[in-house]
């Protein structure tokens, strides 16, 4: 028999304290995957003042592992958390949002564009600052297991004419602008996900206009820039690991990953780099299509053990020397 959900929990928790400890200089950072660390089913992560704590179970989250839960919370936190669960949807209306367990509603965010929305706080990640929903949407809006990925966008951006494809809301264009690019364009078909990038930019202090966040199809974009000999220095290509409806195909990993990478390979500047990533689990195809070059690979930090993102992938092509 294995540990209960609040024995998991102490476990992993003193398995993050190096992060538990520096929180004042990155407070988003995963407390527990379950499916590696005992409690199958469970995740946990840690955003600013609050933890999201996420089950999978399909018929939702039994009362007494939330109880256990929260009182483990009690002994492990130096501070009192607000706690939001997200769970498998009583109905379809509301299959995305989430709800605050104990705690503080969080306080709307000076200059946030988006500041009325329920259980949208402020984070911080080494030096940069992002909005969160821990209650509205099917994601938070800022993934931790690509913290390091970014951290390298940071550092590999000074000067540089970046594009940020699939941009949701725009974390990899704050982090290259942040880092020194001369210019920065993030793309998303998605109105929501442009209005999020643009509050991220806010939220920096980052100057933004037309040209920063474009909402198009990616595709649509890349065959205007390749009309007009538009190339740029850094690309990121981060797709979504389902396929997705557009006014023309959407995009779609199996069929169109390849497609992607002709597109790009067209609009890359001598010494430019390609980060190129993929969340789609188990799929071969994602390193099939990438060009044949040198490349280097990032993984996602301590928080996340190897073993639990087993689909996600980030590449580097054309390093820069």
């Amino acid at each position: 028999m294995g540990p209960s959900l609040g024995e998991a929990l102490a476990r992993a928790w003193a398995d993050r304290q190096n992060f538990h400890e520096q929180a004042d200089r990155c407070d988003v950072y995963r407390v527990m995957d379950g499916r590696e660390e005992g409690a199958p089913g469970w995740t946990v992560d840690r955003y600013g003042e609050a933890l999201l704590v996420q089950c999978f179970l399909s018929g939702g989250a039994p009362p007494q592992c939330l109880d256990e839960l929260l009182a483990r919370v009690d002994s492990l936190a130096s501070r009192p958390l607000s706690v939001y669960l997200k769970e498998p949807p009583a109905s379809r209306s509301r299959r995305e949002d989430g709800r605050l367990l104990r705690g503080d509603e969080a306080v709307p965010i000076a200059g946030d564009l988006l500041a009325s929305r329920p259980g949208r706080l402020r984070v911080h990640e080494e030096g940069m600052h992002f909005a969160v929903d821990l209650c509205h949407g099917h994601n938070t809006g800022l993934f931790a297991d690509a913290r390091s990925m970014r951290r390298w966008v940071r550092g590999h951006s000074e000067g540089r004419r970046i594009l940020n494809l699939f941009s949701y809301t725009a974390a990899f264009g704050v982090a290259a602008t942040v880092g020194g690019a001369r210019s920065v364009e993030n793309i998303d078909m998605v109105a929501s996900a442009v209005e999020r990038g643009r509050a991220n930019y806010a939220l920096n202090g980052l100057p933004g206009d037309s040209r920063s966040h474009v909402r198009s199809e990616v595709f649509a974009f890349l065959k205007k820039a390749r009309k007009r000999g538009q190339t740029w220095d850094g690309v990121i290509a981060d797709p979504p690991p389902v396929a997705t409806q557009g006014k023309s195909r959407g995009f779609h990993p199996a069929r169109d990953q390849g497609r992607l990478m002709e597109h790009i390979g067209a609009c890359l500047a001598p010494g430019a780099w390609l980060l190129a990533m993929s969340a789609v689990r188990n799929t071969a195809g994602f390193e099939e299509q990438l060009p044949a070059s040198d490349a280097c690979e990032l993984l996602p930090d301590d928080d996340f053990p190897s073993r639990v993102v087993p689909g996600l992938r980030a590449r580097v092509l054309y390093p820069p020397g």
